[in-house]
Formats: C-alpha cells, sequence, structure tokens
C-alpha cells in the first residue's frame, strides 16, 4: 500500500506542470475584439538593414484594461529596432473587455501581428556622366606608318577604304581609353584598328577654351585610306 500510494504521489506530481502549460495555452484570447485594431509599425528614420527586414513581427501580449501591455516576441532575438516599433505599435490598439466568445479577456495573452510597411528600394542613382570635349588640343596622334602598320588585312587585299568611330575618356597624362561606337563597313576591322591606334593619341591638359581634359570623354574619327 505504502509503494502504490508513493507511485500514485509521484504521478500526480510528473502532470502538475504539463496541466498548469495546458491550462496557459488555454487561457490565451484565440479570437480577440479589437475597439482599435493593431495599426502597420512605423519605420525608424533610416528604416532598417535590409537584411534585418521582416514584413511582420509576432508579439505576446498581456491585455491589462482595454491595452496591451508586457508585449515580447514569438520569434527568438528579432532585430531590436523593429521589436521596438512592433511593441509601439501594439501599445496603440485597443481590445474589448470580452472575447467573440464572451470571455473576460483582462489577465490573459493575446497574440498580435504587427506589420510593417513594404520596402522599396530605389534603383542607385546613375552616376554622371563626364561632357564631351569640344577643341582638344592633340600632343600626339598616329601617323601614317603606324596607319600602315595596323590596316585591316582583309581590306587591305580588297584595297578597301573605311573608317571608325571611338568614344574615349581622358586619363590625367592625357592617354586615352576607349570603345568602339561604329566602324563601316562592318565586320572588316577598322573598328579594333582604330581601337590599336588610340594608343598613339594624347591630348594636352586643356582644350583649346581652356577646359581640363581629365576624367573627359572625347569622340576620335579615324578615317582608313587603302594603301
Amino acid at each position: 500500500m505504502q509503494m502504490r500510494g508513493l507511485a500514485l504521489a509521484l504521478a500526480v506530481l510528473a502532470t502538475a506542470p504539463v496541466a498548469g502549460r495546458a491550462q496557459g495555452a488555454r487561457d490565451r484570447i484565440d479570437d480577440p475584439v479589437w475597439l482599435l485594431a493593431p495599426p502597420t509599425a512605423v519605420l525608424p528614420q533610416g528604416g532598417f538593414p535590409l537584411n534585418d527586414y521582416r514584413g511582420s513581427l509576432e508579439l505576446i501580449c498581456r491585455v491589462a484594461g482595454d491595452r496591451l501591455a508586457n508585449c515580447r516576441s514569438v520569434e527568438p532575438s528579432p532585430p531590436q529596432e523593429m521589436l521596438d516599433a512592433a511593441i509601439a505599435a501594439a501599445q496603440l490598439a485597443r481590445i474589448a473587455s470580452t472575447d467573440s466568445a464572451g470571455r473576460a479577456t483582462a489577465d490573459r495573452d493575446v497574440l498580435v501581428e504587427i506589420s510593417f510597411p513594404l520596402i522599396v528600394m530605389d534603383s542607385p542613382p546613375a552616376q554622371p556622366q563626364p561632357s564631351v570635349l569640344i577643341g582638344v588640343i592633340w600632343l600626339q596622334r598616329p601617323n601614317a606608318e603606324q596607319f600602315a602598320q595596323y590596316y585591316p588585312p582583309a581590306a587591305g587585299q580588297q584595297r578597301l577604304g573605311g573608317n571608325a568611330t571611338l568614344e574615349c575618356l581622358v586619363d590625367a597624362t592625357g592617354h586615352l581609353s576607349c570603345r568602339v561606337i561604329s566602324e563601316a563597313p562592318e565586320g572588316l576591322g577598322f573598328g579594333e584598328a582604330a581601337l590599336r591606334l588610340s594608343q598613339f593619341f594624347q591630348a594636352g591638359d586643356k582644350t583649346s577654351a581652356g577646359v581640363a581634359t581629365s576624367g573627359g570623354r572625347v569622340r576620335v574619327n579615324l578615317t582608313f585610306n587603302p594603301p
């Protein structure tokens, strides 16, 4: 009889915490009646870091009168700024004294989902393009021998002339970094030949109007006459 009594006492002790947890779960308000629903949270000035952003945050709050108090996050360790903004929004809500089943809401917990405004990421501003330089004073240009050296072989065999236009950036030494924007006839290599010849250009540090050339853009037109 003593052993049976001891086993019964241990069974009661083992089940007591479980019963308490079940009672706590039943005590949560599943169907609140809102006098004023929780609003969307206000983003702090400057917003949240993108990696920390969430569309919403769930809180468990205790009902105190018609207000929510002692709110805590369901998610462990959310970003503090988001948690603060969610709690501030929850505190603006107003809840009825009874739930939809007619049970009193005072001193019970309620699950509240606080939404955050949709973040729209603006595209980064386009970098301003340097202006096209006019009146560049050339200290150096490719000569006839260099034109002949880089003349496209296919065009040379057919004794065809052509032209190419480059758009180039001028560096601090006056030398060019270029790309082909047009060539004619196409496919015979005049654009590639023009790029090779661009190494022989050097601009002065200022245009004829006194504008600094470093960092500016320049258009260079090259005409190829058959050798």
